[in-house]
């Protein structure tokens, strides 16, 4: 009976031994999948604020386009003013020239 009660007693810490390894390998395998976890989310945070940097870039070189764009835009409608004006008064249309009148003397009573 004292072999069956050690032998049982054998039994209970070589299951508590198996019991106890599982657990260390199950915190083992916690610990590495937390720290693959950990790297998969700093590479997605990496990625999205390289990802942001290059649209911030874009839409820097986009606003510097339309920026140029509507400067020009204004440039040539300045220019295209300045030419109808010069036109105008090449033509002798518009408001700016001055309309003269005179008289030549003839026709008329004394």
């Amino acid at each position: 009976e004292a072999e069956l009660v050690a032998e049982r007693e054998r039994a209970t810490r070589d299951a508590q031994r198996a019991r106890d390894a599982i657990a260390e390998k199950e915190a083992e395998y916690a610990a590495i999948e937390a720290r693959r976890k950990k790297e998969e989310d700093e590479e997605a945070a990496r990625r999205q604020q390289e990802e942001a940097r290059k649209l911030e870039a874009h839409l820097s070189e986009l606003q510097a386009k339309q920026q140029q764009l509507a400067a020009d835009a204004a440039r040539k409608k300045a220019e295209e003013e300045k030419l109808r004006a010069e036109q105008e008064i090449i033509l002798g249309k518009g408001g700016k020239r001055k309309k003269m009148s005179f008289s030549l003397g003839f026709g008329a009573p004394r």
